[in-house]
């Protein structure tokens, strides 16, 4: 069986990360048929890049960092979750290995049966509440050391599956735990694969969500046992941001230029989300990008789901027009306008009316010195446009709404960046 290493360059759970993984996959339907081809092997996950942990670590001040690898590879698809704990290793490590206690925190899990035990590797069933209905799974921890965590999921209807947790120092008493997930829905039951060979992109859609509501899950539970008085989740979804601002440039964007994406997802003091920020790196020079983003009679070439597209004013620095959306969102029409900022550097995209009322996204653009163009892409949930079986998930557990939304700009970005 070919493996596939986990650190490639590619321009495209935790012994409890089935709890969310029958859930997630039901987003497989939602994912774009782009760039097809077939399923791989399982992969395997190599250790995280200290270069990489450097370059996003000024960006955990805001919430989590994923870096999304092999997103529209099938199985091949393993991106890596970044979040700062304020709680000793120590604390962070005991949250991940006690699959005991999961219930308490991971409210898609219904029921944790031990199957066996030794003093390194442990055995487990569990029965997960999914978006339309329950599974079963059986899952293999393995402490691998007081860093490390490997976790497979070895048998479930929705395929087999693996984690890797990493534990990195962040202070006396702080912790960065990374996450990296892979899945393979293409081995799932019958109903599943349809879902799933539909899109390349089908198992990205999983992992992305699944890693995030995992990774903030345990991070509010040891912070919980280290003392924290917070509740088990925050009482909403998201947050109000009453001006959307991308991170601050730096190495985190200059490491864009591998070819990988870094998102950012932005939270406020009680763990809702705020906003999330893409970072990419296109060999198209800034002049190609503004094109791109303010010829708007070209959208719907790009981003697919966008249908239907009517200007109804264009200037040089502003655009309006009206359009609907189509599958894999849900249904929706309105009224959406583009301006440039005085900067020419910056694109503010706001719907005016309709379906399109709430939404709020920002473009912005600089030339690289050593050639090309550093892309970051801004904007607020994308709960408002997320079809019926997404709801069933975020009314489960709110962090599904900063998972999904994660995905959905990753997938913005690369379509609407699409051969630059």
């Amino acid at each position: 069986m070919t493996t596939v290493s986990k650190r490639s360059n590619s321009t495209k759970h935790s012994k409890f990360a089935v709890g969310m993984l029958g859930a997630a996959l039901s987003l497989c339907a939602a994912s774009p048929a782009h760039a097809q081809g077939a399923p791989s092997a399982h992969p395997t996950i190599e250790p995280i890049e200290r270069a990489e942990l450097d370059a996003i670590r000024p960006l955990l001040a805001r919430g989590p960092v994923i870096i999304p690898r092999a997103v529209d590879q099938h199985a091949n698809s393993h991106p890596t979750i970044y979040v700062r704990v304020a709680a000793p290793m120590a604390v962070v490590h005991r949250v991940v290995r006690s699959a005991e206690e999961y219930r308490a925190f991971v409210p898609a899990l219904g029921e944790v049966e031990l199957q066996g035990s030794t003093e390194r590797r442990q055995a487990f069933r569990f029965r997960v509440t999914a978006a339309i209905f329950d599974v079963r799974a059986d899952v293999r921890v393995n402490v691998v050391n007081e860093r490390r965590v490997d976790v497979n999921v070895a048998r479930s209807d929705f395929g087999p599956a693996g984690t890797r947790w990493e534990f990195f120092d962040d202070g006396a008493q702080g912790t960065i735990a990374a996450l990296t997930v892979w899945c393979d829905p293409s081995q799932a039951t019958w109903a599943i694969r349809q879902f799933a060979n539909a899109s390349a992109y089908s198992a990205s859609s999983a992992n992305i969500t699944v890693e995030t509501v995992l990774a903030l899950a345990v991070k509010r539970r040891a912070e919980i046992l280290a003392g924290s008085r917070q509740p088990v989740r925050p009482r909403a979804a998201t947050a109000p941001v009453a001006r959307l601002e991308p991170p601050t440039p730096g190495e985190w964007l200059t490491y864009t230029r591998s070819g990988l994406d870094v998102v950012s997802i932005e939270l406020d003091a009680q763990g809702s989300m705020r906003s999330v920020s893409v970072g990419r790196h296109v060999a198209s020079n800034v002049e190609t990008v503004r094109a791109r983003l303010m010829e708007a009679q070209y959208w719907s070439q790009y981003w697919l789901w966008l249908q239907n597209v009517q200007i109804l004013e264009q200037r040089s620095d502003y655009v309006r027009i009206r359009s609907s959306l189509g599958t894999p969102l849900s249904p929706g029409r309105g009224e959406i306008e583009a301006r440039l900022d005085p900067s020419a550097n910056t694109v503010r995209i706001q719907g005016r009316n309709g379906d399109f009322t709430r939404d709020r996204e920002r473009w912005d653009f600089a030339a690289d010195p050593q050639g090309g163009t550093f892309v970051t892409y801004t904007g607020v949930s994308d709960e408002a446009h997320a079809a019926w079986f997404h709801h069933i998930l975020m009314d489960r557990d709110v962090w599904a709404v900063a998972g999904l939304s994660a995905y959905w700009k990753v997938v913005t970005i690369r379509y609407g960046m699409w051969a630059l």
